[in-house]
């Protein structure tokens, strides 16, 4: 357990699986971040540098895409102008379709836009996807 110079208590678990469908030194890794909250509710946050990788393979059709997009829209809503958000959609293959940029009230309007203009595709490749959206935070 790390333990932030705010005294809040930060755990950090990580998975990780062997992938062999993309090549036999590939591995899939999942990061659980479990935080307590500040101590005082008006604690200032340190500014987030998010990139968010979309699923639009055939399987996301209809609510399962409707509900990935709100929850899109709604993380763009508690976003502030400190903060920088980059989206990538991957089918066969990954697409930048939103630049990470500072959150201000233009930037999220031009997310918005964006949203309306994905459609789901044909095929899953994760691992495009991944690699584009961790590029978008280098």
């Amino acid at each position: 357990m790390y333990v932030t110079p705010e005294r809040a208590r930060m755990q950090i678990q990580s998975l990780a699986f062997a992938n062999p469908q993309i090549g036999p030194d590939h591995y899939l890794v999942y990061i659980v971040v479990e935080a307590d909250p500040p101590d005082r509710e008006d604690a200032p946050r340190p500014p987030a540098h998010l990139a968010l990788a979309l699923d639009a393979s055939s399987s996301m059709g209809g609510p399962p895409m409707a509900a990935a997009l709100d929850a899109v829209k709604k993380l763009c809503d508690c976003l502030g102008p400190d903060d920088r958000l980059g989206l990538v959609v991957f089918d066969r293959q990954a697409r930048v379709v939103f630049e990470p940029r500072e959150m201000t009230e233009q930037a999220k309007a031009e997310l918005q836009g964006k949203l309306l203009l994905v459609r789901t595709g044909v095929g899953t490749n994760l691992a495009d996807g991944y690699r584009a959206a961790g590029e978008l935070l280098a």
